[in-house]
């Protein structure tokens, strides 16, 4: 359910997904977290510019392990956005954890656009078709 949502995110922004890593391990047992182990190599390798993430409460279990991993993609270079936090782009939560700030989205043009793609996308797949006018 949280992919499709990000994926039209990405193509909103004009991004290209480098790659999606979704683990099935629990947020706090970091060991069998293998995917997002190799997230933060991926990121220490510049392999990727900006993680996007659903919400910080799917990533993070602690204040302390935000403030790390957020501190580790601010040295990276690489940026960081929550979907649903109220201040997209660094969420207002990161920029107090790490100092950062950007640009800001307006959070809520980006819901409605992914709003209407995904209801675009779900017509689309049970073959209702879709015509554009210019009125």
């Amino acid at each position: 359910m949280q992919l499709e949502p990000l994926r039209c995110y990405c193509e909103i922004m004009g991004w290209e997904i480098f790659k999606e890593y979704t683990d099935k391990a629990k947020a706090p047992d970091l060991v069998n977290r293998k995917l997002w182990n190799e997230l933060l190599k991926d990121a220490a390798a510049h392999k990727f510019d900006t993680m996007l993430i659903w919400k910080l409460g799917r990533v993070f279990r602690s204040v302390t392990h935000a403030t790390l991993t957020l501190t580790l993609l601010n040295n990276y270079h690489v940026g960081f956005r929550s979907l649903m936090a109220n201040n997209n782009n660094f969420s207002a939560t990161a920029r107090a954890l790490t100092g950062n700030t950007g640009v800001e989205v307006s959070a809520g043009f980006v819901a409605s656009r992914i709003k209407q793609m995904a209801a675009k996308e779900a017509l689309q797949r049970s073959g209702v078709k879709i015509r554009v006018s210019d009125t």
